[in-house]
């Protein structure tokens, strides 16, 4: 009475590298993964492999090594969560933010906007002519202290615009300037969400163009020449992205056999810079 045949992934794959007569060794070095990747694809260790978008990748890649069909192994793994889609925010005003950020100046203002008010209530209100004092001198007072009290109403809501963000803190991620602020004030440079257009500009300037064309589903990862990141997403299988911006570029790639990759229109091999599926290379130094 003939054994079953296997059905787990895994065990699939062991039984018709036993039938080829290929060590686990062999399979290790021609897919550029650890055996001990190799070993947890045969038993179905889900729990050794580096998350479900790696594990299906390293299955697809290790069915095709030996001439299967990969989809009906492929789809007996966990598949990864949908990306949470990015939700525009409304950007908040400058001015609501300096208000947030120095309540004390706020009420300063408030308080000399007050005296302001209470000047002109007396001048109002008070008699005039009673104590024999001339006419245009009481005016002339009230005005000098209504200048004074605009004055100081004026110098606590101008005053902080002409603080210039420190050097330190503009120099520790790509920044820019927003039109709609007043000038000094500096804001974070945001990345476009990926739903604004086929090309996203990634820094403030520059004309380096990373062009990706997506064969398999690949989680891709830019930071600049300091660490700070400029983009980072999972992208689908048969889709294509174009980042623009200023080099250098620090680029992950975590399914590199499932990503074509161009940069300023030169194609780029990606297996000199490829370990376990997974590619780090630096562009535009």
């Amino acid at each position: 009475m003939s054994e079953p045949e296997p059905s787990r992934p895994g065990a699939i794959l062991r039984a018709e590298r036993e039938a080829l007569g290929v060590t686990v060794r062999e399979v290790s070095e021609t897919l550029n993964l650890s055996i001990a990747v190799i070993e947890a694809i045969e038993e179905d260790d889900y729990a050794r492999l580096p998350g479900p978008v790696f594990a299906r990748g390293y299955v697809r890649s290790y069915a095709r090594l030996l001439e299967l069909d990969p989809e009906p192994l492929v789809a007996q793994y966990p598949r990864p969560p949908d990306p949470v889609p990015l939700t525009r925010s409304r950007p908040e005003s400058p001015v609501w933010e300096w208000i947030r950020r120095r309540p004390e100046l706020v009420l300063g203002a408030a308080a000399a906007a007050l005296v302001l008010l209470l000047v002109l209530l007396v001048m109002w209100l008070w008699p005039g002519g009673d104590d024999g004092a001339a006419p245009g001198a009481a005016g002339s007072e009230a005005v000098l202290e209504e200048d004074q009290a605009s004055a100081a109403f004026d110098e606590a809501v101008t005053t902080p615009w002409q603080v210039a963000a420190p050097e330190s803190v503009a120099q520790a991620a790509p920044r820019l300037v927003s039109h709609g602020a007043p000038d000094g004030v500096i804001e974070p440079f945001r990345a476009p969400s990926p739903d604004s257009g086929i090309v996203h500009r990634i820094t403030e300037r520059g004309d380096d163009r990373l062009e990706f064309t997506f064969i398999e589903d690949s989680w891709v990862e830019v930071r600049n020449a300091i660490g700070a990141p400029l983009y980072s997403e999972l992208n689908r299988g048969g889709t294509e992205l174009v980042l623009v911006g200023e080099g250098p570029f620090r680029i992950l790639l975590g399914y590199a056999p499932g990503v074509e990759l161009t940069f300023n229109g030169e194609p780029l091999p990606l297996a000199p810079h490829t370990r376990d599926n997974v590619a780090n290379l630096v562009l535009g130094q």
